[in-house]
């Protein structure tokens, strides 16, 4: 039997007209490996079936508590309560719609009880409900200095995740703040921060995070407030960690996320940082690459096929001009005996200097080439014979926008060519059959 006058941990989640998924998020709690909690549910005076599930819910196990606002008050004054009527030595959030795994709880504790540092310990999620992979993650450091730093650009700690150490909460005297609603939970992480707290994600997938029409309705409603008071969290992060010469550099980012920024814009501007920084550089670096990416050699190859000189140059001139310091490039240009106009691709060397392979298809001695029909699939047969683990397929009428240098430390699989917008899905098809690309 459990001892319920004295949890270990204190489940808190407040709840607001959730009656279609609620039993989801009460059950992957009540499921939990680890049994030394209470759950304290506050209901912030729903209009539909919510409050009812809740009390059935509560009959047959003791550890949920069920609280009810008698006006609807809003998620801060609820978390607020639950805080305050916590009696748990660490605190865990949960929002109503959610799903925990079911050892969500027992690593998480683990982790508290085996460094006493660690204030708060969130981890990563993953999106179900409403079309969850068109949302992308904004959960993905893990260290604490990582996790500080990112901190200065937009919150990188997903809210109903985390778990927290009570007595450091009590000493400190830290409550969510409404006036800061709707990003409180960043106004929340800063203050632990600035009380010299330790903040962690596990890298691992613990929370299962629903993506809804009515919470992204309600975020379109609350966009602006929310903006408005998440910048002025950065703001204050960055006058927390940052020199002023460091601050102004990052002034471009107070609306923009960081992975929509453009990679080289962002390279620059942290590689300052790191020389300005007073911390630890090398936590500085990780964020470099995470957001940047690595030192990388980089092969493309264009196929020259009776198309116009410009569309080529067009197409690497945006290669060059949008990559980063990190990028090397190796241009290969496959051609069928056409093309002559070597010196106008070298003058691009006046952005950033590159290698340039010219290959004529025509002058490859194969006896098997001449199975593949098309010419087409000549080229593609020629890419194969490049002595290099993997190369980039790109249209000539390519245009890139940012950075490849994410795109081709992707994990391929071991594929030799990868296609990108040069062909449709049929094409990519007959290039995975004659060409066994898996």
């Amino acid at each position: 039997m459990e001892n319920l006058e004295y949890p270990l941990i204190s489940v808190i989640m407040p709840t607001f007209n959730r009656e279609k998924y609620i039993k989801f998020a009460i059950e992957s709690i009540l499921n939990q490996t680890f049994t030394s909690f209470e759950f304290i549910i506050i209901d912030d005076c729903s209009n539909d079936a919510t409050y009812d599930i809740i009390r059935e819910y509560a009959k047959i196990d003791q550890r949920i508590i069920v609280l009810r606002n008698k006006a609807n008050k809003g998620i801060v004054f609820s978390l607020n309560k639950g805080l305050q009527l916590s009696r748990g030595k660490y605190i865990a959030r949960m929002d109503d719609d959610d799903i925990s795994m079911p050892t969500r709880l027992e690593k998480q504790f683990q982790i508290m009880e085996k460094d006493d540092s660690i204030i708060v310990a969130g981890t990563y999620f993953k999106y179900i409900g409403r079309n969850p992979d068109s949302f992308a993650s904004w959960v993905n450091v893990y260290e604490h200095d990582m996790v500080k730093i990112k901190m200065m650009f937009e919150c990188p700690i997903c809210h109903p995740s985390v778990i927290m150490r009570k007595n450091f909460f009590k000493k400190y005297n830290l409550k969510y703040s409404q006036e800061y609603q709707y990003a409180e939970d960043y106004k929340l992480w800063l203050d632990v921060l600035q009380n010299g707290g330790k903040i962690i994600n596990i890298p691992e997938i613990l929370l299962l995070y629903r993506a809804t029409n009515l919470s992204i309705s309600r975020n379109k409603k609350t966009s602006n407030l929310q903006q408005i008071r998440s910048r002025s969290i950065l703001f204050k992060c960055r006058e927390l960690f940052l020199d002023t010469k460091s601050k102004n550099l990052l002034r471009d980012f107070c609306n923009i996320p960081m992975e929509l920024s453009k990679k080289q814009e962002i390279y620059k501007k942290i590689q300052r940082i790191q020389i300005a920084y007073q911390g630890n550089r090398d936590s500085v670096q990780k964020i470099l690459q995470y957001f940047c990416g690595v030192f990388s050699d980089i092969h493309i190859c264009f196929i020259f096929d009776n198309i116009q000189l410009q569309g080529l140059i067009n197409g690497i001139f945006s290669i060059l001009k949008n990559s980063s310091e990190l990028d090397r490039f190796h241009f290969y240009i496959l051609h069928n005996g056409s093309f002559q106009s070597e010196f106008s691709i070298l003058k691009l060397r006046r952005i950033k200097d590159f290698e340039l392979s010219i290959i004529d298809i025509c002058k490859i001695n194969n006896e098997n080439i001449s199975q593949y029909k098309t010419l087409y699939f000549k080229f593609l047969f020629a890419l194969t014979q490049l002595k290099i683990e993997k190369c980039l397929l790109i249209s000539s009428r390519f245009v890139v926008m940012d950075s490849l240098n994410f795109f081709w430390n992707a994990d391929f699989e071991k594929k030799i060519i990868v296609a990108t917008s040069s062909c449709n899905l049929e094409k990519m098809e007959l290039f995975r059959d004659e060409f066994l690309i898996q």
